[in-house]
């Protein structure tokens, strides 16, 4: 839902022509660390990801974390293993075939709720499923950065690796360096995307336009048609 929600306010911010749907970014820490990987993982939307201290692997995150939040997924997702099905479909660790954009993962080493393992784990399956990431520890944090040197960094990174959907007037930062960008393959997954939101575009129109038919009491027309112009027969109304 969380996922369905986010992907819905970009689209709707980018039908009112307020955002350009080509520099979609996605960032959130902890559980909307998850939220972030889920959305590159299973809906083609995004064209850079941060994650900070976000969680990839359900299970292992059940498995690990401080004990007041062991069974924080139970209720969530359900009883672990007898839902281990449930916990790998949703696991974003598991489906990374499905990111094609770069991941900036950010992490703290000192993090007792999503330890550093579950970052390592991360930056493990994006190395193997060959997606573009860089992934910056941080020496002393926990679970939230509170030094102002891990601020400032960790801002300064998320900056440079949204960089190419910022679009700001602004001297930019210049980009970080990312492990495994292949030549291209930005350009090809931005122009797949384009393809896939001029095609979900001609879908909403088609569907807002039978709405309003059936509202106007006319009969829901295939894309394309026209309606009988007004004095024809039948009133220029469908029956």
């Amino acid at each position: 839902m969380d996922v369905d929600d986010c992907v819905a306010g970009a689209r709707a911010l980018a039908d009112r022509g307020i955002v350009d749907p080509a520099r979609f970014a996605i960032e959130g820490g902890s559980a909307s660390g998850f939220t972030t990987l889920a959305a590159l993982a299973f809906r083609d939307v995004f064209r850079a990801g941060v994650s900070y201290f976000g969680i990839g692997n359900l299970a292992a995150f059940a498995a690990e974390t401080h004990k007041f939040e062991s069974r924080y997924l139970e209720g969530l997702v359900g009883p672990y293993p007898a839902a281990r099905d449930v916990y790998e479909d949703r696991s974003p660790v598991f489906h990374l075939d499905g990111i094609h954009s770069p991941v900036l993962v950010l992490q703290g080493l000192d993090d007792r709720i999503v330890p550093p393992a579950e970052a390592e784990r991360i930056v493990a399956a994006l190395r193997e499923n060959g997606v573009p990431y860089a992934f910056i520890p941080f020496e002393g944090e926990d679970h939230g950065f509170r030094k102002a040197s891990s601020i400032l960094r960790s801002i300064q990174a998320s900056s440079r690796s949204t960089a190419p959907c910022s679009g700001s007037s602004r001297r930019p930062l210049p980009p970080l360096p990312l492990v495994g960008a292949p030549p291209g393959a930005f350009q090809r997954a931005d122009r797949r995307r384009q393809r896939a939101w001029a095609a979900a575009r001609a879908s909403d129109r088609c569907r807002r336009e039978s709405a309003h038919r059936r509202r106007a009491g006319e009969r829901p027309q295939p894309p394309g048609a026209s309606a009988p112009a007004a004095g024809a027969s039948g009133g220029g109304v469908l029956r």
